[in-house]
Formats: structure tokens, sequence, C-alpha cells
């Protein structure tokens, strides 16, 4: 995100921190700053919040992490964890 604010040409001075999407959407709506969310968050409409594209969207990233039981049997999940470290490799290599 800071990389993001620098390119937009403020620095962020970071106050409180949301564990969920919908809490950071709820203090933005408090007037306690912005958050950046993914596009998919503009369905929640909310009193006091407005969306705005980014520009340069496209080289905005977002870590996530996968969690699995290391001996789960479930051949849906061992696919899932195969597409995903197979997406990783493919965009590690880009």
């Amino acid at each position: 995100m800071a990389k993001a604010c620098l390119r937009a040409g403020f620095s962020p001075r970071l106050g409180q921190e949301a564990p969920r999407i919908s809490t950071a959407l709820s203090l933005v709506a408090a007037g306690f700053g912005v958050t950046l969310v993914p596009a998919s968050m503009r369905r929640m409409a909310l009193e006091g919040v407005t969306y705005r594209d980014l520009a340069d969207a496209a080289e905005a990233k977002a870590f996530l992490s996968l969690a699995a039981r290391r001996d789960d049997a479930s051949a849906t999940v061992r696919h899932f964890v195969a597409l995903v470290r197979r997406a990783a490799r493919d965009d590690a290599s880009r």
C-alpha cells in the first residue's frame, strides 16, 4: 500500500489497523482515513465511503497465504494446493 501511495504523491500516515476489510471500510466511513480494497468490495455500499480506481491497479499486489493440513486426504484440497503452487511459479517467472 505504501508504494501505491507514494506513486500517487503522498506518504501515508499509518494509524489504526483493521483485521478485516469490512472493519477497514467502517473506519473509512467514520472518517478515519483511507484504505485499499479489491474492486469487488464496491458492492459493499456504505454511507460515507466512495470508491476510486487506482491508476496503476495492475501493479498493486496483495500477498496471500494458503494453509492446508499436510495429510489431508481430500482430492479437492490436493488439487487446489497444486493449482496455487503452479500459479505462484508462473507469476514468479514473469
